[in-house]
């Protein structure tokens, strides 16, 4: 069954040919966890097979996130890798759509250090109307459960003290595989962000970065945005499926893994331009 979604700061509606769902702001949490997990996956004895070879893996903190993007949460950060740092926050505010940022392998202590405590700031700055972080690993491994939003458990609390002062971002914790979180994702427009999945977070590198780039081709509508660096093996998938590097004009070198990128789903436009090239006369 085909969904379509659409977020803003007030409202995430869920439209099927069957029923409108109530706007979320009347929920306890912005983001419904069991609304934006629907998505009932024909692959997953497959996925799960995947998930199960990685194990115990992953459980180290690479501060990627926090190297590249530092300039993006706050004016005054800096990159060792961007020298226009203010041109290029400005380039990726105005083309991010205003939908929430999830980040994958968000980190494993939000609100201390980690990818999350970055990217909940980078999501505030670029203004977009809420943030998820999923990671195996946050605040313990017990419980997985990609259905829970764990910032509302009480035992976590004081380390959420950084994050507080986002109140007016709605935050989502969900202590999750990546993987079966986003196999689970409805179809829509989302901003993705992937940072330090590599080799040494990765058992099965290649399996699992091609699944989960699967993944993300499937979900995603035109116009979303995947960014990110140190994530290599996703990085090359998502070269070869139907997303486009995107070139920023004040830092062109912005391509590589290393130096960070971003990627736009443009699946729509690469069906059209194939189309049109093969019925061009010989």
């Amino acid at each position: 069954m085909y969904l379509n979604i659409c977020i803003d700061i007030n409202y995430l509606l869920v439209v099927t040919n069957r029923k409108v769902y109530k706007p979320l702001n009347d929920i306890k949490s912005m983001v419904d966890l069991r609304q934006l997990l629907q998505y009932e996956n024909p692959e997953r004895k497959l996925l799960d097979r995947i998930i199960a070879n990685e194990g115990e893996s992953g459980q180290i903190s690479t501060g990627y996130a926090e190297t590249q993007w530092a300039f993006l949460a706050d004016e005054r950060g800096y990159s060792p890798m961007v020298s226009d740092t203010r041109g290029v926050y400005k380039f990726m505010q105005e083309i991010l759509p205003k939908v929430p940022l999830i980040d994958l392998g968000c980190g494993q202590i939000i609100g201390h250090s980690g990818s999350g405590s970055t990217m909940v700031k980078v999501a505030k700055r670029l203004e977009l109307p809420a943030y998820i972080g999923v990671d195996k690993y946050i605040f313990g491994s017990s419980n997985l459960n990609p259905y829970q939003n764990i910032k509302e458990l009480t035992c976590i609390q004081p380390y959420l003290a950084k994050i507080n002062e986002f109140s007016n971002l709605d935050v989502t914790l969900v202590r999750a595989d990546m993987l079966d979180f986003i196999s689970r994702m409805i179809p829509g427009t989302f901003n993705f962000t992937i940072n330090g999945i590599d080799n040494f977070i990765l058992r099965n590198s290649d399996e699992y970065s091609r699944a989960l780039t699967n993944e993300l081709n499937r979900l995603l509508e035109d116009g979303s945005f995947v960014f990110g660096c140190g994530s290599g093996g996703i990085f090359y998938h998502l070269e070869n499926t139907n997303f486009e590097l995107v070139n920023i004009p004040s830092a062109p070198y912005m391509q590589g893994d290393r130096q960070g990128w971003i990627f736009e789903k443009k699946a729509k436009r690469k069906e059209t331009e194939v189309r049109e090239s093969e019925s061009k006369p010989l």
